[in-house]
């Protein structure tokens, strides 16, 4: 497995392991920017009113970008498998657990309810469409207002 990064020898505790204080401030500048774009992000404007539709008890729609349908998944353990799939770029792996009926699309707009919650995933129970009355579990920032 031999890279071009000069890693492929290290071992991983070597890899992960940090290289003086620069990297120290660092984390603590990266965290900064997380916070500010995350206070940025929270804050109101005209187009967004201050309501979050991700919580447990919430109704939304589900929305991806510029309309395309929502991927979802029947079980959490789905959820983590498509996931992998889908940043490793395993568009085999992702076509199988179509195939399985563990993974599927819904079209964008789709009014759903929340019933329980991950760290970046929810629960979500059907309120319109063909799964009206089904559950499955999506990624938490597909779930929209409006």
């Amino acid at each position: 497995m031999g890279g071009s990064d000069g890693t492929a020898g290290e071992s991983v505790s070597t890899q992960l392991t940090p290289r003086g204080k620069k990297g120290c401030l660092g984390c603590g500048g990266a965290m900064a920017l997380l916070i500010l774009i995350s206070l940025l992000h929270s804050t109101n404007s005209p187009e967004r009113p201050n309501f979050d539709a991700r919580h447990v008890g919430s109704r939304g729609f589900l929305r991806v970008g510029n309309g395309e349908p929502v991927l979802i998944a029947s079980t959490k353990d789905a959820f983590d498998q498509m996931t992998k799939a889908a940043i490793a770029g395993d568009t085999v792996g992702l076509r199988q657990l179509m195939l399985a009926g563990l993974v599927r699309t819904v079209p964008s707009g789709t009014r759903v309810l929340v019933i329980d919650q991950g760290m970046y995933t929810r629960q979500v129970r059907f309120e319109s469409g063909d799964l009206t009355g089904q559950t499955a579990w999506i990624a938490y920032e597909h779930i929209q207002a409006r």
